[in-house]
């Protein structure tokens, strides 16, 4: 280690600018190659120097690239007592040949926000850290981390896509799938399968089963409940909706097998007739689902939110009454799960609310009363200061609420009408944006954010003209997409500062967009509703690198899980993957 001290140094004094350094890619395909799969065990010690070096250890699972210096590290830390595992977005950067690991200001739940810079050098790490009050030296061997007899749980749990936005919610796959596929001459197509009925719902993945949800029209008469939600229904915008059902739906769940596609089991968890319409372009399963691995909340709205385990039985289900959206539009949010608490919203035009749920038994936590009007967004949360936080935009106000509590903690009017993007997050600061009748982007640091912030510095930036009204953006790196109301032209920001890279670019074949933007092994994919896949390098020159198209509509957000990707049409469920891998 004494060899080590000298060169980490020089290293963290003048780190070579990644243009110019020769080879980079072997260096960077070595780098990768050592940290996956590895364990950094060693000490950090206190610049008091009151107390002896304390023993540290990180288990490093998988490292990916994300784009230019950006790196994901996924780690187990173990520090004094606590152990938690989580996805680092970090820097890396380069002494020459020797690589410098470098955190700024990262907030790591239940530990705490700190900085660091290592270098990793013949095994050993060296490098310097600092807290909010303090800071000190790390350093200590890489080694290769004990390996566990696989398991079918194991793979399951690296296998995952959670919810419509990923299993940490930040719709960036850590595969590398295809960027080209065609289903008329079937490459990179290994499989599709029809889906009884409709929906628009995103399809969820764990290990080797995709999960989604359909409506299924059984063109039996019926009759739609008399409960219209407890209020009185606004006028509409006019135009846009379909006729009141008359016949009965089927709401059901559906697991398939990621191999080949066919099915491992669907359940029915209600029957009813809808008593509105909704949109032309909506469907009656549109809410998108959850899972930890042990549990499935399909979420059909006012057809309630059903726990199912993942065999298919039904372990509680709740039923919150019937919304009345504004102009019968229909409905669309979807619960978000963190830890053991599930966060459903309820904006519509009768009595609003949101409320936190026991994930095991379906429990109310807590209710706060709300008066936004109808909201299609799904709730964020986001630990602050190792408090979570739940985000919700809204047209009147954005407003955060404690997890724990539900009591409310800042609110920040400024969104347009019918807000349905939901918030972005990076390194403390989050995304609201909504483009319906106006345009508005504000960057909110939550840090030391309370009470109103309309003229509080916790905007840090705002940006007024693009912005979407349907798709959610993406952020990947230090870069924010979102694409202008619904139509294919697309804006990428720096995610810091707001500076424009570009603006306005047209996504030739990508017309008008309701799935919302993902992204993976540095590209970002954008899909219309013809089923025309933009695929577009991520940087700060717009880079276009593919088209692709299915025949079908889509509506829904891709689901990317290991080097596949899974797209919902409203006819069929595809996998997109590699030729090669057809068969295996």
């Amino acid at each position: 280690m004494k060899l080590l001290l000298p060169i980490l140094a020089i290293g963290l004094a003048s780190p070579a600018s990644q243009n110019s350094i020769p080879d980079l890619a072997k260096l960077e395909t070595k780098f990768e190659k050592l940290m996956t799969g590895c364990q950094m065990v060693g000490k950090f010690t206190m610049r008091d120097g009151k107390k002896p070096a304390q023993q540290e250890s990180y288990t490093i699972s998988k490292v990916t690239k994300v784009s230019g210096s950006k790196w994901r590290f996924f780690a187990k830390i173990q520090y004094l007592g606590v152990n938690v595992t989580v996805p680092l977005l970090v820097d890396v950067k380069w002494a020459g040949n020797t690589p410098m690991i470098q955190v700024t200001k990262m907030k790591i739940p239940g530990i705490g926000t700190y900085s660091a810079r290592v270098l990793i050098y013949d095994g050993e790490y060296a490098g310097t850290w600092s807290g909010k009050n303090y800071g000190g030296q790390m350093f200590g061997k890489i080694v290769r981390a004990p390996q566990d007899k696989p398991n079918k749980q194991d793979k399951q749990a690296r296998a995952t896509w959670g919810s419509w936005r990923g299993t940490d919610g930040n719709a960036v796959g850590t595969g590398k799938p295809p960027t080209e596929w065609d289903e008329k001459d079937g490459k990179n197509i290994k499989w599709q399968i029809p889906i009884a009925g409709r929906g628009s719902s995103s399809p969820i993945v764990w290990g080797d089963r995709v999960y989604i949800t359909t409506a299924i029209d059984t063109e039996k008469k019926g009759s739609a409940s008399s409960d219209q939600g407890g209020g009185r229904r606004r006028g509409g915008f006019g135009g846009f909706g379909s006729a009141t059902p008359t016949t009965v739906y089927d709401f059901v769940v559906m697991a398939l097998n990621r191999k080949d596609g066919s099915v491992a089991w669907k359940k029915k968890v209600n029957s009813a007739v809808p008593h509105e319409g909704g949109h032309a372009t909506s469907t009656q399963a549109s809410n998108s689902s959850l899972t930890d691995g042990k549990h499935i909340w399909a979420h059909f709205g006012s057809r309630g939110l059903h726990c199912l385990d993942m065999q298919g039985e039904i372990k509680w289900s709740k039923d919150f009454g019937k919304m009345r959206t504004a102009a019968s539009f229909g409905e669309g949010s979807s619960p978000t799960l963190y830890r053991d608490t599930l966060v459903m919203i309820w904006d519509h035009e009768g009595e609003s609310f949101i409320a936190a749920l026991n994930k095991e038994t379906g429990d109310e936590l807590w209710r706060n009363n709300r008066r936004q009007g109808t909201t299609w967004a799904t709730p964020l949360v986001v630990p602050v200061d190792g408090k979570p936080q739940v985000i919700m935009p809204g047209a009147r106000s954005s407003r955060a609420y404690d997890l724990k509590s539900g009591k409310e903690i800042w609110n920040l009017s400024g969104l347009t009408r019918n807000a349905i993007p939901t918030p972005l997050h990076r390194n403390g600061v989050i995304y609201l944006m909504s483009g319906f009748m106006g345009s508005s982007l504000q960057a909110v640091k939550l840090a030391g954010a309370k009470g109103s912030l309309r003229s509080s510095d916790n905007v840090v930036w705002t940006y007024k003209r693009n912005t979407p009204y349907t798709p959610t953006g993406v952020v990947y790196g230090d870069y924010l997409y979102f694409l202008r109301v619904n139509s294919g032209v697309l804006t990428c920001l720096n995610a810091e500062t707001g500076k424009v890279h570009y603006e306005g670019q047209r996504l030739r074949r990508v017309g008008t967009t309701y799935s919302s933007i993902v992204g993976a092994n540095g590209h970002v994919y954008i899909t219309s509703r013809r089923g025309w896949t933009k695929v577009v390098k991520v940087g700060e020159d717009y880079v276009d690198v593919a088209s692709n198209r299915v025949r079908d509509t889509v509506d829904s957000t891709f689901a990317i899980v290991d080097d596949e990707i899974y797209i919902r049409g409203w006819k069929n469920l595809y996998c997109i993957a590699e030729d090669e891998k057809k068969g295996e």
